[in-house]
């Protein structure tokens, strides 16, 4: 309703009034007042004041900050928004990645901020802030050359909705691409490619890092998970995006699907090396009882994901109607029943440990690197 409501000074004022006592309000006086393409020097320093006095909710700082920027006229109160940007920067106790990204915004505006930090922010801070940051970077404060090194080392960055923004900005300024087209993503350089600025075909990346990263909630590298798996790289995409949908919906099918993840990675792990023996897939159960087994010797994180995972399983009610004793002894213990979120989250330092170690095998691996009998790692000839 108040978005409708004609643009009158007294209103206006009392409305950020309202939000000292009633901040839970800031969305509705927020979307009213962004219908102004400035705000009224009192309303600006009536938002200044709430802001200073009140930074109780972060989010509420956030939005009132975006509200302001670019809105305000006077080169005075632009300069106090500033301040206060700054000084909670210095403060360094911020939370909130939306009051993080508003506060940079503010900074990256108003003060002419040395490159050498600006590339320190983009290197250390979380993707959600680069991503809404990376718009308010001048290019007449830093010149071409300076903007299309950043441009560059933002279309290789982890995140791919930061890689797809800076292929915009890469096409909006006429940046010429000099990043290694093989660290971008697939959705940036499909525009990259379209706009005439990289050729060649897009082969599509494999997604098997980035769901394992937000699995195990680390920042795994990128590696050749295609030549890794071979043909069997299209299952195990899916099986570990299934994984990933999973994580925090159902534990329970998480784990089952986890444990065929695990399978597939034994399948290909065991033919690269030697000291492992034969392994046949469907057969994890045989090396998880075994603590003395090849696997754990050689893999020993790996093998306590694998085992902690199947373990778990067997407990699984996707898995049987019934817990049995044992292989041989088939006597039935107990039903089975639905897996807790406490249990995942309990074997995440084990599946922590794992990723790592899955990760840098994979690595050596694809860089023509293989594991002999020995234990020492030489390189194959061509």
């Amino acid at each position: 309703m108040l978005a409708r409501v004609p643009n009158e000074t007294r209103l206006e004022k009392k409305c950020v009034e309202v939000l000292l006592n009633q901040p839970n309000l800031c969305d509705s006086v927020v979307r009213y007042l962004a219908n102004r393409d400035f705000l009224n020097d009192s309303i600006a320093d009536l938002i200044l004041k709430f802001i200073s006095e009140t930074n109780l909710y972060e989010e509420v700082t956030a939005k009132c900050l975006q509200l302001a920027l670019n809105r305000i006229k006077s080169v005075e109160l632009k300069n106090a928004f500033s301040e206060f940007c700054l000084e909670s920067l210095r403060r360094n106790e911020i939370s909130s990645l939306n009051l993080k990204a508003q506060i940079y915004a503010w900074v990256l505006k108003t003060v002419a901020l040395k490159f050498n930090d600006l590339e320190s922010i983009l290197v250390s801070e979380e993707s959600w802030v680069i991503h809404n940051i990376i718009n308010e970077i001048d290019l007449s404060l830093y010149g071409k050359p300076s903007y299309a090194s950043i441009i560059n080392n933002l279309l290789t960055h982890k995140n791919s909705d930061v890689q797809a923004y800076a292929s915009y900005l890469a096409i909006e300024a006429e940046i010429d691409v000099t990043a290694n087209t093989s660290n971008i993503g697939l959705l940036a350089k499909a525009s990259l490619r379209k706009a005439g600025k990289i050729s060649g075909s897009i082969a599509r990346a494999s997604t098997i890092s980035e769901s394992l990263s937000y699995i195990v909630g680390l920042s795994l590298s990128e590696c050749n998970w295609k030549k890794f798996f071979g043909v069997n790289h299209s299952k195990v995409e899916h099986q570990i995006l299934m994984c990933k949908s999973y994580i925090r919906s159902n534990p329970t099918a998480f784990i089952n699907q986890l444990d065929s993840f695990n399978e597939l990675v034994l399948n290909s792990l065991f033919p690269l090396d030697q000291r492992l023996g034969n392994y046949q897939l469907g057969g994890i159960g045989g090396f998880v009882n075994t603590p003395t087994c090849s696997l754990a010797k050689n893999h020993p994180d790996i093998y306590k994901m694998c085992e902690g995972v199947h373990l778990l399983r067997k407990e699984s009610e996707l898995s049987h109607p019934i817990v049995r004793k044992s292989t041989k002894d088939r006597t039935a213990l107990r039903f089975t029943r639905t897996i807790a979120f406490s249990e995942v989250k309990k074997l995440k330092p084990v599946m922590q440990a794992a990723a790592i170690a899955i990760v840098d095998f994979v690595f050596q691996n694809t860089n023509s690197l293989k594991v002999t009998k020995g234990g020492v790692i030489s390189e194959l000839k061509n």
